[in-house]
């Protein structure tokens, strides 16, 4: 999957629904991303990156690996 800045976190969930879980690992202000207050369908990796006040390389870094980690897991589990 490519994510740039235009990426809208709904797409990725999409495709990678655990990926939620790894989001407060990321950066401790997407705890709320789980919330029905915030309104997650709406962002896209440049809002989340202002919002966690970190470069939107760095975070997209970060999703890359968490992704990687999911389907590294993801192929061990369906391997067997």
């Amino acid at each position: 999957m490519t994510i740039n800045r235009n990426t809208k976190l709904s797409e990725i969930l999409s495709q990678y629904p655990r990926l939620k879980e790894s989001l407060p690992m990321i950066h401790n202000r997407f705890k709320m991303i789980g919330s029905p207050l915030i309104k997650a369908n709406n962002l896209n990796i440049a809002d989340m990156s202002r919002y966690a006040e970190m470069e939107e390389s760095a975070l997209i870094d970060k999703l890359h690996h968490s992704i990687a980690k999911y389907d590294r897991i993801n192929r061990s589990v369906y391997s067997c």
